[in-house]
């Protein structure tokens, strides 16, 4: 199955691409370490999390403190 998870900005602002690619229904764990697209630290704030599949689509918010 295709997988694409993506880290937007409270503009809704894409940040980072943490992943995009086949996802075979065992374990997958993605890590992201803070950095924008750039290699950049992010700044302190709201930021969202959203997973797509072919079937669905998922969206969580993340808080980022000093």
């Amino acid at each position: 199955m295709l997988l694409e998870c993506n880290i937007y900005d409270i503009t809704g602002k894409l940040v980072r691409k943490l992943y995009k690619g086949i996802y075979n229904y065992d374990f997958l764990k993605l890590v992201w370490n803070g950095k924008d697209i750039n290699g950049d630290d992010v700044k302190s704030g709201v930021y969202f999390v959203r997973l797509i599949t072919p079937k669905s689509y998922d969206c969580a918010k993340i808080v980022i403190t000093e």
